[in-house]
């Protein structure tokens, strides 16, 4: 039993067999009556005929209804403890609905001549967990409170936060269902506990993978020393000691002993994960050689570190495994490049470390700072400043920064840890790691109260209790406004005040100063809820934009919207759409104040909501799943983007000269948004290139769309849109807005050609999304830099060559060498050396195991491919 729950009653074990009943000495000196008969009534379990509890022996006639048998056992003055709910059962272990008590005599529901069972209900099911470990056999590890009628995914969310105990392998294991065939993740969205409920218990198996074999398998495996470094294993070392072992590939695979061995292991396995000194957060695209060079280095001098490539094993789940890491390291390293924060994961590492305490070491590639979306965190942060001498090395720049990092870590137990005065050490002797007989207490305490971010597993206990702590007296909401709205501000804070909150109002200074910062982080920290004024100039703000990054994540955020305010694409990924209160409605003061209301006490259903409304629903899982599982698994993935009308000198040229460039690369899947201009000039020059061949030529497009775009694509009259007559077609998405945000969400690389708005709002979406953008500089419009497209997207990947990316803005280039410089950009970027994905194959994907025909979800996402060789007709 989880200890850590709380129940309405206790149960024991009833060991003595079921005709041994105990007599009540209050029955003692009562005699039988005509008629009556003497009654055991015992609790059975959730499934099955088998008493566990023996609650007590009762004198009922036998014409008594089940309902009057009810009443008297409630109204009964036995010393016996009776459940406050409970559900009677038939002779052959049917429950007996409560409409049907009144009607059903307690004879007919005897099992002998003087049993009866009840079955104690709770209000959710509660679940069983068994973990298979061999062919017939499988061994409980424990069970939830759950609604039967949940989804896969909703159990394995409320198994996580009920089972906090077990290790993140266990929360990844594979669902069985009825006929123990295992269930994809993709198909959890799908199939309810129902499905799978084999006698109120789930079935699950571990991960089994032949190249990459997860060390709490292994019967040898023991949870390392975190003071020992001799002990800190990486799993490449690990896989080397694999290479080098004498037992054979069968026997070391072999199924049935290594399912043996998890049952063992996981009573030996800690409540947390292992512990990493330091954790290296970056941007893949701009900084992986860096880390690697980095962990390297940290290791020689007698560091065990965490980096996802290494450390994250096929076939666990890799945001649990990410999280359980933040939540033991010791240190957290951030390599602070142009996009570090701007991307939907390195926004929630940095917060997650900040939010759990950690001791943050940033190492700074920038020429500023701080970096402008994490400016109010790192206002007072210490940094380790990158060495970029042309004549120094990169690796020797990396020593520089890992004996940096060793001194941090030396001294950051000392007072006002980083804050302090930077350390200058020399170089130290890589021959001799740094002595850590005495690990210093790295952690601090956080300031941080009324927390509702879902912290990992591991987090200690009595951390998550001092970071969900209300703040003592009134609840605080903290009030972000631009000084230019004063009324609406004065309006809002009255109102808040009469609802007796206590409001501080944070206005968006036109200077940053790092006292004001230091402020605001102390307010919002000890705030319940945040209440955002948008308005236009607070959208265009570049301080308000930091005080919304700060503030995501950390607490819940009712947003007010003034006027008719075109939201910024970062602000609808950061703050969501469905949420909005609207200032110059009628009801705006009953309104504001629900919604502050439910955000001060959300469930764990409605918590989400305010944490990351960003955070991808059923839905939006299910269209992203549909399109991995209609696009080629193999080859890299080009996504192209731009204008629908050309207006640039060099535009139709550069998008004809790159179509056959990338035509000649034979593992190149070209994809378009299905638009006329340039998405539709480079498709056809690449499809023509390769006639006769395997075209690779895709084409997604939106189902509908209630604007007028037959300008742009091909559209019918209903706000549908056609097939495009070359190349295949698919068709995602209710609007050509959201079709954009899934193919974000998709693909991995997007080559941006002039573009308007649109164009723009899609290269922010494959930025936030941790995707890579090549902007043909000299072309203009979004590519240029209008339209609000993010800066980030115009700094030059670490992997790149310069040349190349200097090319992409050069206004004397030939249109043919601008398109060479962009195949060996995406070249570079897809190469070993950076490994971006050009198609995100999510963790609840198994694109082998896809289904050829997915369900549609409410006409939302259509499969609908069509080639130029099908013959079917368009209905």
């Amino acid at each position: 039993v989880n200890k850590r729950k709380s129940y309405n009653m206790r149960t024991v074990i009833y060991l003595a067999t079921y005709v041994d009943y105990t007599l009540p000495s209050c029955q003692l000196s009562l005699k039988m009556a005509e008629g009556e008969t003497l009654v055991c009534i015992a609790i059975a379990p959730e499934f099955g005929l088998k008493p566990v509890y023996q609650l007590g022996t009762f004198l009922f006639r036998k014409e008594l209804t089940v309902k009057e048998a009810r009443t008297a056992l409630e109204s009964s003055d036995t010393t016996t403890a009776i459940p406050k709910k409970f559900q009677f059962l038939s002779h052959d272990g049917f429950c007996i609905e409560s409409s049907l008590e009144a009607k059903v005599p307690i004879s007919d529901i005897l099992v002998g001549s003087n049993l009866i069972y009840v079955r104690i209900l709770f209000e959710r099911t509660r679940i069983g967990i068994r973990l298979k470990v061999n062919e017939n056999d499988f061994s409980s590890i424990g069970f939830i409170f759950c609604s039967a009628a949940c989804t896969l995914e909703e159990f394995r969310a409320e198994m996580r936060s009920q089972l906090t105990h077990l290790p993140a392998s266990v929360h990844s294991a594979v669902l069985l269902d009825h006929n123990l065939w295992p269930v994809a993740k993709h198909q959890e969205c799908d199939l309810s506990l129902m499905d799978v409920l084999i006698n109120n218990e789930i079935h699950m198996l571990l991960h089994m993978h032949q190249e990459s074999k997860h060390p709490i398998l292994n019967s040898e495996w023991k949870p390392p020393d975190p003071m020992d470094p001799n002990q800190h294993v990486s799993s490449q070392s690990y896989q080397k000691k694999q290479k080098h072992s004498t037992q054979s590939p069968e026997k070391d695979l072999n199924i049935e002993e290594v399912n043996c061995s998890v049952v063992e292991t996981l009573e030996a396995q800690p409540d947390h994960p292992r512990e990493f000194d330091v954790l290296i957060s970056y941007v893949r695209i701009e900084a992986s050689n860096y880390a690697t060079k980095l962990k390297e280095e940290l290791v020689a001098l007698g560091f065990s570190v965490f980096l996802d490539t290494d450390e994250i094993y096929s076939g666990l789940d890799w945001q649990d495994c990410l999280n359980d890491a933040i939540s033991s390291c010791k240190l957290f390293v951030a390599l602070i490049t142009p996009r570090y924060g701007e991307t939907l994961w390195t926004n929630r590492e940095i917060k997650l470390a900040d939010i759990l305490a950690k001791t943050i070491i940033p190492i700074n590639f920038l020429s500023t700072w701080p970096p402008k979306c994490l400016a109010i965190q790192f206002a007072t942060t210490q940094f380790v400043p990158w060495k970029r001498d042309s004549s120094q090395e990169a690796l020797e720049a990396m020593a520089w920064a890992a004996n940096q990092i060793a001194e941090k870590y030396k001294h950051a137990g000392e007072e006002d840890g980083l804050n302090g005065p930077e350390v200058h050490s020399e170089i130290v002797d890589k021959e001799t790691p740094p002595q850590r007989t005495v690990t210093p207490q790295l952690a601090k305490v956080p300031t941080l109260r009324s927390c509702p971010t879902a912290l990992p597993n591991s987090t200690d206990h009595d951390l998550v209790q001092l970071l969900r702590q209300p703040r003592e007296g009134k609840e605080m909401v903290v009030l972000i406004s631009h000084p230019n709205e004063v009324a609406l501000t004065q309006k809002t804070t009255s109102i808040l005040t009469r609802a007796e909150y206590e409001v501080w109002e944070m206005k968006c200074c036109s200077e940053k100063d790092k006292s004001i910062m230091k402020s605001f982080q102390q307010k919002a920290d000890d705030a319940g809820v945040v209440v955002i004024l948008i308005t236009k100039e607070l959208a265009s703000s570049s301080l308000c934009k930091e005080q919304i990054f700060y503030c995501e994540q950390r607490k819940r955020i009712v947003p007010v919207i003034a006027g008719n305010v075109q939201m910024p694409s970062w602000l609808s990924m950061l703050i969501g759409s469905n949420t909005f209160v609207q200032a110059q409605s009628a009801t705006f003061e009953a309104s504001l104040r629900q919604h502050i209301e439910k955000a001060l006490h959300a469930t764990s259903s409605e918590e989400e909501r305010y944490v990351n409304p960003s955070q991808e629903d059923e839905k939006t899982r299910f269209m992203k799943n549909n399109l991995i599982a209609q696009l080629p698994s193999d080859g890299k993935h080009v996504y192209i983007s731009g204008s629908t009308v050309f207006f640039s000198d060099k535009g139709e040229e550069i998008c004809k000269e790159l179509g056959k460039a990338l035509a000649q690369q034979p593992d190149v899947v070209l994809i378009t948004g299905g638009f006329y201009g340039v998405g539709d000039t480079v498709g056809k020059s690449f499809y023509a290139a390769r006639r006769g061949q395997t075209a690779n030529v895709w084409h997604i497009t939106a189902v509908r769309d209630p604007a007028d775009k037959s300008a742009q694509t091909r559209q019918n009259e209903d706000g549908s849109f056609q097939k495009v007559p070359y190349g295949e077609t698919i068709f995602i998405g209710d609007s050509i807005r959201e079709r954009e945000a899934l193919v974000a969400k998709v693909l991995g690389v997007c080559v941006l050609i002039e573009g308007g708005p649109g164009a723009a709002y899609e290269a922010e979406q494959f930025a936030w999304n941790g995707g890579v953008v090549i902007p043909v500089r000299v072309t203009g419009g979004a590519a240029g830099g209008n339209f609000n497209t993010p800066d980030s997207i115009f700094e030059c990947p670490c992997t790149v060559d310069k040349k190349d990316w200097e090319t992409l803005g050069d206004k004397t280039a030939a249109p043919e060498d601008i398109a060479l410089a962009i195949v060996r950009i995406i070249q570079s970027i897809t190469g070993s050396g950076c490994g971006v994905p050009t198609l995100r194959l999510s963790q609840s994907f198994v694109s082998s195991q896809r289904s050829p025909t997915a369900p549609s979800l409410n006409g939302s996402c259509r499969k609908r491919r069509w080639s130029n060789s099908n013959s079917e007709e368009l209905l």
